[in-house]
């Protein structure tokens, strides 16, 4: 592997590792970890999902999102509804309650996105979305 492609990786994992960990701090007040705020905000933008389609979206092991999806069912962040085209799925999709505590979380990931990335012109924003979109779609 040349030595770019060396930087580009490290840069990468230490960038989830902050994200990951800036995540967590903010979420803390909200009774909710990053995981389980990921897969809830993945239902609310795609509309109602099974779970094999949320691993699929995000890439987390099926037996994590079993786990986050109990968890979200029991706080009543999430419904679940027999799936019409595979009766062994449920569809779930986000509550009232689960709706509100993503814009509470929104408005503290939003501010801290600006104040983080305050730097980078809007040119510099989309060339990086442009690059990282391209990145993520080779690790599907």
């Amino acid at each position: 592997m040349s030595a770019k492609r060396t930087t580009v990786v490290k840069h990468l994992l230490l960038l989830g590792a902050y994200l990951q960990r800036e995540a967590g701090r903010m979420l803390l007040d909200v009774d909710i970890n990053q995981q389980q705020f990921v897969v809830l905000k993945e239902i609310q933008e795609r509309g109602p999902m099974i779970q094999r389609e949320i691993c699929s979206a995000i890439l987390f092991e099926k037996s994590n999102v079993s786990k986050i999806v109990k968890k979200l069912l029991k706080s009543g962040l999430v419904t679940s509804i027999p799936s019409a085209e595979d009766a062994r799925a449920a569809s779930l999709s986000v509550t009232p309650k689960g709706r509100l505590l993503i814009g509470r979380c929104m408005k503290k990931l939003n501010a801290w996105n600006r104040k983080w990335l305050e730097g980078l012109s809007e040119k510099e924003l989309e060339a990086a979305v442009e690059v990282l979109d391209r990145i993520a779609a080779m690790a599907k």
